[in-house]
This record gives C-alpha cells, structure tokens and sequence, in this order.
C-alpha cells in the first residue's frame, strides 16, 4: 500500500527551498564583502578571486529568486501550462554567470599573477577572512544538503549524493549545494595558495591558486547547466513516482490494463500526467467517466504535484471507432 502524502507537502517544499536560497544569499553576500577588503589589503590574486566567486554565487542566488518570482505567473493564452519553467531556465543562466564572471576572471587574474608575481601583505587578515567564509558557507552548505536530504527521505533506500542531485527536481536546492560545495572548496584552495606562497615566497603559487578556482568554476558551472538543461527539455517524473501511479491504476475497479503513462515536470511540484487506460468491455461511458473522476483524486492524494492529469479511456475509443465504421 502506497503511503500518502500531506496536502501541504508542495507548500512545505517550496518553503525549503526558499530557506535554502536565502541562507546562501546572505552568506555570500556577507563573505563576499569581507573576502574582497582582505584582497584589496594584501593584494592577493586568490582571494580576489575568492570575492568575486561569492559575489558571483550571491548575484546567482537572486537569480534563483527571481525565477521563483516569475514561475508564480497564472497561465494565460500564451502558456497555457504556466510559468513554471522559470525555475528551470533560471538555473542555466546561473550556470553562464558562474562561468564568465567567475570561472574566467580567476583564471585571467590568477595568470596575471604567475607572469608578474607580487608580494602579498597582511596574510594573517586573509587566513581570518578566509575561517570566517568557511564557517558561513559551511552553514549554508549544511542547510542545502539537510533540506536536499530531507526531500529523498520518503524513498525507498538510502541514496548517495549523485543520486538525490540527480533525482531532485527542486533547481533552486541544487544550485545552491553545488554553489556551497564550491565555495568550501574555494576556500580550501585559497588557505593552501596563501600559506605555500608565505612558506616558500614564491608569490606565484597565489596565481596558481587563483587558476584552480577558476577551474572549480567551471566545473560547478558545467554540472548546474546539465541539471538544468534536463529540466528544460521536459523531465520526467522519477520511476517511483510512475510505479506508484501504475500499481494504483491496476488496483482500480474495471480497469483491464495500463498502456502507457507519460510524465513531465512544469515546475518542480507540477507535474504533468498523460495516462491511457483500458477498461473492461461492458461498462457503460457514464461508469467511464466516474471511474476516471475517482482515478484522478486517488492519484492527487497520494502524488498532490501531478496537478495536470489526462486520461484517455481506450474502451470509450474503441466503441467510438466502431460506431463510425
């Protein structure tokens, strides 16, 4: 027997992810500020680098925002399914934004750096800034992975990380995951260019940190522009979800069998479901039509995101083309 889900689910969902964005808004914001007056002060590539990551991650978290904002729109001629792909177009510009204002400026800053190397100054102010960023994005990094965690509790088995990145249709969660792992793990690489380069004077490893970042980006870019070129193209609904619908539509009285059922998520808790069944022979159109009236609040109460569901009653079609012959 299938577990049913609260109504208020897609509620509570949406609210995560909200707190989720918020809390590496203000996180980058914060680190963003006091990572660039630590560059400015001790010159370091790195750590300008380092600023202009999480103002990067920050200037993405109101994207993510604004792609909240717009997916609210009501349907209207011209998107008669809504504006729920917002959420998803959003997170591919984000990607962009990671990659041309982050990825690219560390690297060219970085190869500056490696060519004319230069003394850095007030190294102790960096290594402060730098815990300080730790402990933030950490906290924001915590919150991601609690509420992307929280979101696969109801499956069956313990899942990896990949695969809960891989099954979440929440982007804005994502994002901010792999943004926050970014962000640890900038930091870890500017902690270990600044004290090299101090150990060594060799100011030069300082670029070759800021390269590294650069490369990082990228790579948090690349895997945010996948996840959300899925979403874009019409993802389907996961095959737990499909399983439960078809196990609950055999179980229904009259049906004979279920041919095919066609999944798409509109918006991470919209989802559009396309189902043909066929029924036993001698049920009469107006049995047709209350048993796919049942089959719909049944499938709503136990998936409340499939909001959009059609059903094509193959008996019903069958009698209609005889009829025509």
């Amino acid at each position: 027997m299938t577990r049913e889900k609260p109504i208020n689910s897609i509620k509570r969902n949406d609210a995560g992810a909200h707190k989720v964005v918020m809390a590496a808004l203000v996180a980058d914001g914060v680190v963003a500020a006091a990572k660039l007056t630590a560059a400015l002060f001790s010159g370091s590539a790195a750590m300008l680098s380092e600023a202009l990551h999480s103002l990067a991650d920050a200037s993405n978290q109101m994207l993510l925002l604004v792609g909240r904002r717009l997916s609210r729109k009501p349907a209207d001629a011209a998107h008669s399914f809504g504006y729920g792909k917002e959420r998803f177009f959003w997170p591919f510009v984000v990607s962009i934004v990671s990659f041309s204002v982050g990825g690219i400026f560390a690297i060219m800053n970085g190869v500056r750096q490696i060519q004319s190397p230069h003394v850095l100054e007030y190294i102790p102010l960096n290594y402060v800034i730098l815990v300080l960023a730790l402990a933030m994005d950490g906290f924001s990094l915590f919150v991601a992975w609690r509420e992307l965690r929280r979101a696969g509790v109801s499956r069956v088995g313990r899942r990896t990380i990949a695969e809960l990145l891989k099954e979440s249709k929440s982007p804005a969660v994502v994002v901010a995951f792999l943004l926050d792992i970014g962000a640890v793990i900038g930091v870890g690489i500017a902690v270990t260019g600044l004290w090299l380069s101090a150990h060594t004077r060799l100011w030069m490893i300082d670029g070759m940190a800021s390269v590294l970042i650069g490369v990082l980006l990228f790579c948090v870019s690349w895997a945010i522009a996948v996840e959300a070129k899925s979403l874009l193209i019409g993802e389907s609904a996961s095959a737990e979800r499909v399983k439960e619908i078809r196990e609950m539509l055999i179980s229904a009285k009259g049906v004979e069998r279920v041919s095919e059922i066609l999944t798409m998520h509109l918006s991470p808790d919209d989802i559009l479901v396309n189902i043909d069944v066929e029924f036993s022979d001698g049920l009469s159109t107006g049995q047709i039509e209350n048993a796919i009236a049942e089959m719909e609040r049944d499938i709503r109460k136990v998936i409340p995101e499939a909001s959009k569901i059609f059903i094509e009653a193959k008996a019903v079609v069958k009698a209609v083309r005889r009829l025509r012959v």
